[in-house]
Formats: C-alpha cells, sequence, structure tokens
C-alpha cells in the first residue's frame, strides 16, 4: 500500500471526516456547555444542592458516554463525555471532600517552634535566637 492510498484511508477514516461545518460548530457548542457546566455549579449556593448537581452531571456524562460507545454513529465522539465526566468527578470530588475532612478533622493550630502546620493554611516560623 503506497503512503497516498494509506493518507487517503487514514483520512476518510477520521472522525471529523464526516462532519460538516454546522456539525462541527454544534459539536463545539455543546462541548463548551458541557465543560461549564460543573464550573458554574460552583455558584449554587446550598452545599447539598451543589453536591447533588455535581453528582448528577457526573452520573450523566458517564451514561452518555456509554450509550455513544455502544451506538455506532456516535462511537468516533465516546471520549468527550468520558472526558468530561472525569473533569466533573474530579470538580465534585475538589469540592465536597475536603468540606467532609475539615468537619471532621480536629481542629488544631501551630504551636511556637513547630516545623510544620497541622492545617495547611499557616505558615508556622521558629522563634528567632
Amino acid at each position: 500500500m503506497s503512503a497516498l492510498s494509506l493518507a487517503r484511508a487514514t483520512s476518510a477514516t477520521a472522525p471529523d471526516a464526516h462532519l460538516d461545518l454546522v456539525a462541527r460548530v454544534l459539536l463545539a457548542g455543546l462541548s463548551l456547555l458541557a465543560g461549564l457546566a460543573p464550573i458554574a455549579a460552583r455558584w449554587i449556593p446550598d452545599s447539598a444542592t451543589r453536591t447533588a448537581v455535581g453528582a448528577a452531571l457526573v452520573v450523566v456524562y458517564f451514561a452518555f458516554a456509554y450509550a455513544a460507545k455502544r451506538r455506532p454513529a456516535l462511537q468516533p465522539f465516546w471520549c468527550l463525555p468520558l472526558a468530561f465526566g472525569v473533569f466533573a468527578l474530579v470538580w465534585l470530588l475538589n469540592n465536597t471532600v475536603p468540606g467532609f475532612v475539615s468537619a471532621s478533622a480536629p481542629a488544631r493550630r501551630a504551636q511556637c517552634g513547630q516545623s510544620v502546620c497541622l492545617d495547611g493554611l499557616r505558615h508556622c516560623r521558629r522563634p528567632v535566637g
């Protein structure tokens, strides 16, 4: 097989080869909305509602990735909702786990002379002299 015929075969089977301009713009817009949804959930004032919305986004993204993987027409794009699902899961864990840990961990402040702070928020200095 020559290099030219291999290049033609590769470009004909590329996922974006079947998309026209309207479909590409639609895919880009949906990707932008899917990426902004977990970030927009940050401004929900109630933490329980914020956690529920984040968990729902994770489930929806992973379910769509599973469904896209099983459909031949959407199979080239199944990695997009999977990536957004991982992003939403990381966002969810980043915003819920520190709250649970700080609520259950005993509050301790660094003592004078300690080289390491236990709460991670303050930097202790050793006394001079």
